[in-house]
């Protein structure tokens, strides 16, 4: 065999690394068997996906000082993922360190969902709370790995527990139905029915709101109407601004509308009487000037934001603790919660305020433009105030009359002085805009002048050492295949 020229082995060697390029390529742009994972550690990022991990923002909630490693010192934090194809679902395995006070029990890692109204969806990292009361309270795990606590052994079968917890008939609630099971992680469809001897009226109200909200509303009627109207705040005018409106009933999304702004949606259907769920999805420039419905028992759920008229402003909460954030200087005043006054003296700070015994608190602001959130609903008139949900699982202690703790939420493992939690997400409806997808970890009350200050780190931050995204898709043969199929 005659030996190869220079020009040929040449040739050989060109196209060998041209193959190389290509097969490199295609594995990581095409990604052929639809699956691929994506690691980023601290300090050794360089080495390991610093350019599919990364843009951890605010820089001011990252401890920098010392830039081997990634200390959040302030909560949420906000990281993008570059992916060079769209993916189904991911599993997001955090490895950290906890070194946070007892006021911030909770960790949770959320994916964007809808960049309009800023809608994430939350999975559990940690939550103490549960942690604590894992071995100390009877528990209870069924096949797929629902954590039932129980501080009086009740039921020695997670069946039987689940069971009478679908018919809201739990042993030893003696408030009624499911009034001393606490919920984490776990959803439960609410109900509610009008008592016969209360008639529900027409509503409207023009206390302007701002930003996106939800709330709940219940219909006496088979008719129902929901009416809204937009408009933009000064200097914050936008063509590209959009509203819109989704309407819910037993988890089924029933009716949508959408409108520039500014601009009114107006919706009108007729079904079976009972709770609605209203999303009012529009950016935080956006003002809501008029609500008007079919019925007045509407109760906006976990946070209200008010736009301020230079008046005191009154509203209700069944929330045990509010937290208040002003994001401009004159929106800086006194908050009465409960017949307790508070002070909020800082910007981008949340002031937490707890309250009394009684079960409808009054909350008064002497200035508007603060969001206002709680672990409860929200109305402007007591008389029509409602709550549909089961009580959910907050960051404060658990109160002494709760006997149950029910939770889709597995404990983080111990990895030395490290601990290790993984959860999985659905891709498939995310949002994703210029090959990424935008995650938050958020570590509810979090404070950064509470663990940093000057540059000296507190006891009060959360440490990752790594982060690895384990993403799953269609592979080519089953695009190929698919394609096939729609042309048959």
């Amino acid at each position: 065999m005659n030996k190869l020229s220079f020009r040929s082995k040449l040739r050989l060697t060109s196209g060998v690394f041209l193959l190389v390029i290509i097969v490199l390529f295609a594995c990581l742009k095409i990604v052929p068997l639809g699956h691929s994972s994506y690691y980023r550690s601290w300090p050794d990022h360089f080495l390991f996906g610093g350019g599919f991990i990364d843009n951890f923002q605010p820089g001011e909630r990252i401890d920098s000082s010392d830039r081997a490693d990634l200390k959040i010192i302030s909560d949420p934090v906000y990281f993008s993922f570059f992916s060079p194809r769209r993916f189904d679902k991911a599993r997001v395995t955090v490895k950290y360190r906890d070194v946070l006070p007892s006021s911030t029990p909770i960790v949770e890692l959320g994916v964007l969902k809808d960049k309009l109204s800023g809608a994430y969806e939350f999975k559990p990292i940690q939550n103490s709370l549960i942690d604590e009361r894992r071995f100390s309270w009877h528990r209870l795990i069924d096949e797929n790995g629902l954590v039932i606590l129980q501080k009086d052994e009740n039921y020695s079968s997670s069946s039987i527990f689940l069971s009478d917890l679908a018919a809201k008939k739990l042993v030893g609630c003696q408030g009624g139905q499911l009034s001393c099971a606490i919920f984490y992680n776990y959803p439960i469809t609410p109900s509610y029915s009008l008592p016969s001897y209360i008639s529900s009226k027409p509503l409207a109200f023009s206390q302007s709101l701002l930003g996106p909200h939800k709330f709940y509303s219940y219909v006496a009627e088979k008719s129902w109407r929901y009416s809204f109207s937009f408009s933009e705040l000064e200097g914050k005018e936008d063509d590209d601004n959009l509203a819109t409106v989704d309407i819910y009933q037993d988890g089924r999304l029933i009716a949508s509308a959408s409108s520039s702004v500014p601009g009114m949606v107006n919706l009108t259907g007729n079904g079976k009487p009972g709770l609605y769920r209203v999303e009012i999805k529009i950016s935080n420039d956006v003002a809501i000037e008029k609500i008007s419905a079919s019925s007045d028992r509407l109760s906006f759920i976990g946070h209200i934001q008010l736009i301020g008229d230079g008046s005191l402003q009154s509203f209700f909460t069944d929330a045990s603790h509010i937290s208040a954030t002003a994001f401009a200087a004159e929106s800086l005043g006194r908050i009465s919660f409960s017949g307790r006054e508070y002070e909020l003296e800082k910007t981008h700070e949340s002031l937490v305020m707890s309250s009394g015994s009684e079960k409808i608190k009054e909350i008064r602001l002497e200035k508007g433009g603060v969001v206002i959130e709680g672990d409860g609903m929200f109305s402007f008139d007591k008389e029509s105030f409602f709550n549909p949900e089961t009580k959910k699982l907050g960051r404060f202690s658990i109160p002494e009359d709760y006997m149950y703790i029910v939770s889709a939420y597995d404990s983080p493992e111990a990895d030395g002085e490290f601990k290790v939690a993984s959860v999985d997400f659905d891709l498939s409806n995310a949002y994703r805009e210029d090959g990424k997808y935008s995650f938050v970890i958020s570590i509810p009350g979090l404070d950064q002048d509470k663990g940093y200050s000057g540059d000296v780190l507190h006891n009060n931050f959360l440490e990752i050492e790594e982060i690895r995204i384990e993403a799953e898709g269609k592979s080519v043969y089953q695009k190929i295949w698919e394609i096939l199929g729609t042309k048959k």
